[in-house]
């Protein structure tokens, strides 16, 4: 079946997740608490592999960027016994290479599958795990500690999904179609996360593009910067694998560099004066 998005050569994704959710659960002797804080973001360009089965998009070496923590604590207590376990998960980094695709289904009224790991390789990041263990009775008071490093998948796909026939902007939340996630460090019952992004026919024009001082101007990714918005409030932003900052604007809206607050060069390459900043113009 013919579709019009077979003339499309690339798709630009902006990709956000955020875990953000608290459990506490009292139980006959004790209390078991799980607070959860993770963002998950990525910004890819996904490029043409159509078939004869329809539209179809992909990036074979895409990557996440995954900052937070999930921590884990229980307690039990008996008249003369008290134990307790706390287990504090950190997950700082970006994530293994894996395949993002995006299938278009004319046929079936142009219904998209849009999910990460479509090769069979789960995008996944280390994850720091340190768990204390206590025990406190009338003879005994032991405390026990273990560090163990595991990883942190990033699971996601989205089915179900309907979009014009026509190819345009594609901006989709946690209700554009039947998702589907997985978060190591929660459980089954938690809360989902949210689920936000965009995808363009053409990557737009970023806010900043962060670079160092090199004659080649090499882009800083994961570059966190601080900017003044139009309404004078302060936030912070973070460059993607190109450097590039993009910040939606539906106007003339100004926003002003502050200073970079952290980034990802070595030591060498992170002292002041070895990078730049180069602002790039308004949106017409």
């Amino acid at each position: 079946m013919s579709s019009p998005w077979f003339n499309v050569p690339f798709l630009y994704c902006r990709f956000r997740m955020l875990v953000s959710h608290s459990v506490r659960v009292k139980k006959e002797h004790g209390v078991s608490t799980h607070d959860a804080q993770v963002v998950i973001a990525g910004a890819f360009r996904l490029r043409a592999g159509h078939s004869v089965l329809g539209p179809y998009f992909f990036n074979d070496s895409a990557v996440f960027r995954v900052q937070g923590r999930c921590v884990d604590a229980w307690f039990h207590a008996q008249p003369g016994f008290r134990q307790d376990v706390k287990t504090t998960m950190l997950i700082s980094g970006v994530t293994t290479p894996n395949t993002v695709s995006l299938s278009i289904h004319p046929e079936r009224d142009h219904q998209v599958v849009f999910k990460t790991g479509a090769d069979g390789r789960e995008p996944i990041v280390a994850m720091q795990v340190h768990e204390v263990r206590k025990i406190a009775s009338t003879n005994l008071n032991n405390t026990e500690q273990e560090h163990s490093v595991k990883e942190f998948r990033v699971v996601f796909a989205m089915g179900e999904w309907k979009i014009p026939e026509t190819p345009g902007e594609l901006r989709f939340d946690g209700t554009s179609g039947k998702s589907m996630d997985s978060i190591d460090c929660c459980r089954l019952t938690c809360e989902r996360p949210e689920i936000s992004g965009v995808l363009r026919l053409t990557p737009g024009i970023p806010a900043f593009r962060i670079v160092d001082d090199s004659v080649e101007q090499n882009p800083i990714p994961n570059c966190r910067i601080r900017v003044r918005g139009p309404d004078r409030q302060e936030q912070e932003f973070e460059t993607d694998a190109q450097g590039e900052v993009f910040i939606p604007r539906t106007g003339d809206e100004v926003y002003t560099l502050l200073g970079v607050v952290q980034d990802e060069l070595p030591l060498a390459g992170a002292l002041l004066g070895e990078w730049t900043v180069e602002s790039m113009p308004d949106l017409p």
